[in-house]
């Protein structure tokens, strides 16, 4: 991805740490510093799913949820925050689920995502006083290809059970279908000078 935005004129880099670890997120903070001298933005994106009813869900599959979908952004946030007090600005975006609001199956998901909501709305307070916001997006894109087996079963069963997929529910006739191309252009908006008074929010895209 990196050298695709590289042939396309812009500038990127690619960390490949694991930032479900402190040493990796403090790694990708780091690396984007080196790189271009400071951090102005944080886009959290990290998640990993690993579906089962709660009474067949493993230790692994709980933790290694938690690690990725949540407890990343607490590192990355960590690492980018001491620098973003330091120049008095900067911009934090973290990646929330419709998952949270009930999904069959997705209980560790939900939690991390939902956690990530709470987690959202206190740094935005910790780190507004240096001029740093922080919000969240649940995105839905219908094009990303994260439809596993595993999850497109979540969804089946939720359908045998009678319990409605809220990211499903028509929200305007005719259909809207939110894009790739959506999410980022929201992402970018909460980047710019635009949303300078919008923080501790939170955002969906279905």
């Amino acid at each position: 991805v990196a050298q695709e935005i590289r042939d396309a004129g812009g500038e990127a880099i690619g960390q490949c740490s694991s930032v479900a670890t402190r040493e990796g997120g403090e790694a990708a903070v780091q690396a984007a510093i080196e790189a271009f001298g400071r951090i102005d933005i944080l886009v959290n994106n990290a998640g990993i799913v690993r579906p089962a009813r709660i009474d067949r869900m493993t230790d692994q599959d709980w933790n290694l949820c938690m690690d990725v979908s949540l407890t990343s952004s607490f590192f990355t946030c960590r690492a980018a925050a001491a620098h973003m007090i330091a120049q008095r600005s900067g911009v934090i975006v973290n990646t929330g689920s419709p998952s949270g609001f009930g999904h069959w199956g997705m209980a560790n998901y939900s939690a991390a995502k939902e956690g990530l909501l709470g987690f959202t709305r206190t740094i935005a307070r910790d780190l507004g006083e240096f001029g740093i916001r922080a919000n969240l997006i649940r995105p839905v894109s219908h094009l990303t290809g994260t439809h596993t087996p595993e999850i497109d079963e979540t969804i089946a069963e939720s359908a045998r059970l009678g319990i409605p997929p809220l990211w499903n529910k028509p929200l305007a006739q005719p259909r809207m279908t939110a894009l790739p191309s959506h999410v980022a252009a929201l992402d970018v908006w909460l980047c710019t000078d635009a949303a300078a008074g919008v923080t501790g929010c939170t955002f969906a895209v279905f």
